[in-house]
Parts: structure tokens; C-alpha cells; sequence
């Protein structure tokens, strides 16, 4: 039996800092501009296992998977170049796997595909990032954990072995953490952090550009259409009204710091008709720009 693994699933993400341009039906992204990086809270968890392989001394291989298009092999390479033992790509038989779009339909989908090759891989510990940058919604890792049936832990800022095991540090709100005594396997998304994959040397990064991915067939049936569709963000512009010149200068600063009319909520009575809270609910968010 090959020696246990730490399966590590990267995705690339859209750079964020892009310019917005103007494009046929409005503002948004060119596709040319959508340049792909790694995302970052995926290299914090390929940092972390490489560390937790050289602890180890050697009893463990660091597998880097990912779920996707030809064009999504970018962080497999990377990860072959910091140290990476294996990089698997996962893809619809017959064709590619529809890159995810942000929407539940295709994250589940991702992970079920992740999970069916998992399942082979002898995992000891299943690392990924605990969001991505773009596109995503923070819920891989949990739906991961359920189609492999294992333990999770969330938003994890630390991660050690220990008797066998793994002890999670998570981050909670207001500042605090929780320590997470986790069962071996087990699925940790890390939160992007200081630890990142050691650079390549020349002889290595040559050797990951000239690597062959081996592509893995998509387990059970194919991935279901995008339930959502994005668009790019517009920005909102909140309309002023120019206060009168007459007006003192507090009284016309206050003025223009007040919300204009019609656009704030109401303060509705609790047993207030449920259909009269909708209306002034739709009413909030059309005011707002929201919809």
C-alpha cells in the first residue's frame, strides 16, 4: 500500500485587482483581462502540507488535485515545483469538467468529483483553502467533508499532527480561537496566512513545466448546469441633492450627509402583516440599488 497521503485541492482564481472597462451592454471584464492566479488561501494549505510531510519524516506524500479545465493546471505546477510528490487533474470523461461558476450546483458537484477520487488516494488529511477569491462561497470544504464522510474543521489559522491525529486551531468571532482534536483522515480548510510553498529552484520549475498531468476521469455523473448567473459589479452611485446656499454651513453639511427621501427603511411593528414587511423589504433594497 502506497504510503498515506496529504491531498491538497488548489483552484485557480481571476486576479482581483483588475480594471474595470467598458464593454458591449456595460462595465465589466473583458475575458483577455481575466488573468488566473493561484488562489491564495489554496497556497497557505499547500504551505502547510509540505511542512507537515518534512515533521513527518518522510512517511507521508503531498498529492495536489484539482477539479477542472486544461487551463486550471497552472497551481499543479506550482505545487510540483515547491515539493509536491503527484498532481492529479480531475475531468469529465469525454471532455473537460465545466469550471466552476460560483453557483451551489457546480461546488457540489466539484467536490463530489474531488471526493470519488479521494476515496482512492489513502488520505490521511485533505487540505484546501477555507474560500476562494473570486468567485467562490466558502462551502468546498464542507461539502467535501460530507461526501467523504469525515471530520472538518473550519477557518483553521494552524494545523499540527499529533498521536496520529491533528489538532486544528480555528479561528471563531471576536478575536477568538478554538483547538479542534481531529481523527485521522479528516478535511481542514485553512484561512490564508503567513506559511507559503517554498520557491522553485531553477532545475525543479523546469521539471513541473515539462511534467504530464495525469488526468483523472470525473467519478459518477456529469456535473449539473450553473443554477446562478454573475455578472459583473456595477458601482452604485447614491444621488445628492444640492443643499440650499442660503443655508448655513452645518445646516448644508447636514444636508448632504442626510439620506435622500425615500430612501430609508421603516421601523416595522412585529405582528405587522408578513406580505406589508416584504413589500417594504423589496421596497429597501430597489431604494438601495440592490435590485
Amino acid at each position: 500500500m502506497p504510503a498515506s497521503a496529504i491531498v491538497v485541492c488548489l483552484r485557480p482564481v481571476v486576479q482581483t485587482h483588475l480594471p474595470l472597462r467598458l464593454i458591449e451592454g456595460g462595465m465589466g471584464l473583458r475575458p483577455a483581462d481575466a488573468l488566473l492566479a493561484p488562489n491564495p488561501a489554496d497556497l497557505t494549505a499547500l504551505a502547510v502540507a509540505l511542512r507537515l510531510r518534512a515533521e513527518a519524516g518522510g512517511n507521508l506524500r503531498v498529492v495536489a488535485l484539482t477539479v477542472g479545465p486544461a487551463a486550471w493546471e497552472e497551481p499543479l505546477r506550482l505545487a510540483l515545483g515547491a515539493g509536491a510528490d503527484e498532481a492529479l487533474r480531475v475531468a469529465r470523461p469525454g471532455g473537460e469538467a465545466p469550471p466552476p461558476d460560483g453557483s451551489a450546483a457546480t461546488t457540489a458537484a466539484a467536490a463530489a468529483a474531488a471526493a470519488g477520487v479521494i476515496g482512492t488516494l489513502n488520505a490521511a488529511l485533505v487540505l484546501t483553502g477555507d474560500r476562494s477569491a473570486d468567485l467562490g462561497h466558502g462551502c468546498f470544504a464542507a461539502l467535501l467533508a460530507h461526501a467523504l464522510g469525515l471530520p472538518l474543521a473550519l477557518r483553521a489559522q494552524a494545523l499540527r499532527g499529533e498521536g496520529g491525529g491533528w489538532v486544528a486551531r480555528a479561528k471563531l468571532e471576536a478575536g477568538y480561537t478554538q483547538e479542534l482534536r481531529l481523527a485521522a483522515p479528516a478535511v481542514v480548510a485553512l484561512a490564508p496566512g503567513p506559511e507559503a510553498p517554498p520557491p522553485a529552484s531553477l532545475p525543479r520549475w523546469l521539471a513541473a513545466r515539462a511534467a504530464t498531468i495525469r488526468v483523472v476521469p470525473m467519478p459518477g455523473p456529469s456535473a449539473p448546469g450553473a443554477s446562478t448567473r454573475l455578472r459583473a459589479p456595477v458601482p452604485r452611485v447614491r444621488p445628492y441633492r444640492v443643499p440650499d446656499p442660503d443655508l448655513p454651513p452645518d445646516e448644508r453639511i447636514g444636508a448632504l450627509l442626510a439620506a435622500p427621501e425615500g430612501r430609508a427603511g421603516r421601523v416595522l411593528d412585529a405582528d405587522t402583516d408578513p406580505a406589508v414587511q416584504a413589500a417594504e423589504a423589496a421596497r429597501l433594497l430597489a431604494a438601495r440599488g440592490f435590485v
